[in-house]
Parts: structure tokens; sequence; C-alpha cells
């Protein structure tokens, strides 16, 4: 059994008398004390992470169209395989945010247009071909009134009322003319969806 007297703490002994449980119950206390005052004491006061801290915004050049988009939760993206992290500055992450850029700016594209749309009786996705039919039959009717206004001015022209010749001339001029703005008209049925058809109905 050591000897108590070397040891400048107390130590735990054992013996079967009685009188000396109470003298076996304090050296325990005292070393339960001492074993959590030493365990403690090499606990650092700011609690180290088990993981790395999540960055928002990695520490790199990061293009400025990015930069008001970044999403504030951690990005994951479903896969055959499950979720999969994609961390911040990574080759997945670029091409994350490349495809979300380009979906919001479609989509403030669409708001910008829908109004628009709506108006002309169409859908976002046909409303620059909607344009162009209504430009180019402006055009056409624009032409059309012009030429025809003159045409019937020389028709009923003194010197062109008894002059067949002129009449013929007159007459397949015009025939000319219609058949030129006939060509250049656009099909307005052609490549028409059913949602503009249910739209313009």
């Amino acid at each position: 059994m050591p000897n108590t007297d070397n040891y400048k703490f107390h130590i735990p002994f054992y013996v079967t008398n009685d009188q000396h449980s109470k003298i076996i119950k304090e050296n325990v206390n005292f070393l339960n004390a001492c074993l959590h005052i030493a365990l403690t004491s090499q606990i650092p006061d700011d609690t180290i992470p088990w993981v790395e801290t999540y960055n928002l915004i990695p520490n790199m050049f990061i293009p400025v169209k990015y930069c008001d988009i970044i999403p504030k939760d951690p990005i994951y993206i479903f896969t055959t395989e499950g979720e999969i992290y994609i961390p911040p500055g990574s080759r997945e992450w670029f091409t994350y945010m490349y495809n979300l850029e380009r979906r919001i700016r479609r989509q403030q594209r669409f708001d910008e247009i829908a109004p628009e749309a709506t108006y002309h009786g169409t859908t976002f996705k046909h409303l620059c071909s909607r344009l162009h039919h209504q430009e180019c039959l402006t055009h056409i009717q624009n032409t059309y009134d012009e030429y025809i206004r003159h045409h019937i001015a020389n028709k009923n022209h003194p010197d062109h009322i008894n002059n067949d010749r002129k009449q013929k001339n007159l007459n397949r001029n015009l025939n000319k003319i219609l058949s030129n703005l006939k060509k250049v008209a656009p099909d307005t049925h052609y490549g028409i969806s059913d949602d503009t058809k249910a739209i313009e109905r």
C-alpha cells in the first residue's frame, strides 16, 4: 500500500477499519475536485467548430452580375446519387450561378414584356413575331393606300378615261403591285401555339 507521506496531495487508500471511512471519502472528493479543475482549465474559452464556417462569398474574383444574387443558404443539387453540396467558388458553383443569373434575367425580361404581350393579344413567346406582322401589315396597307389613290386619279383623268391602252397599263400595274404586296404579307397562322390561339379568340 502506498505511503501517503510520499505525496504532496491526498491519495485514496482503503482500510477495513470503519474509523477511516470518513477520511477515504474526503480524499476521493478532493481528487475529484482536482481532476475537474485540471480538465476544465484545458478547454479554451472559444469553442472550436467541428466544421468550417459557411462562407457565403468565396474569396476570389466574382463577376458583378453574381454579387447580388448569391444564395444565402448552402447550395445543393439533386442528382441520381442524391443531394450533392456545391461549395462556393467551385466550378459547379459558377455553373449554378450562371444558370441562376440567366433564369433571373429571363424572368425580368418576361415581367417587362408580359403586359405588352397581353395588350397585343399574344404571348411572350410570340410577341416579336406579332410586332413584326403588325409592322409589315401596316407598311402594306400604307403602300396600297398611297398607290390606289394615284391609280384612281389616273384612271379618272380626262386624258385617260377613253384611252384603252392607258387603262390597260394602269390595270396591269395595279395587278403587279397587288401581287408583290401579297408576296411580302406575313403568314399570320404560321407557328402559332395553342396558347396564343386561345388568347386571340
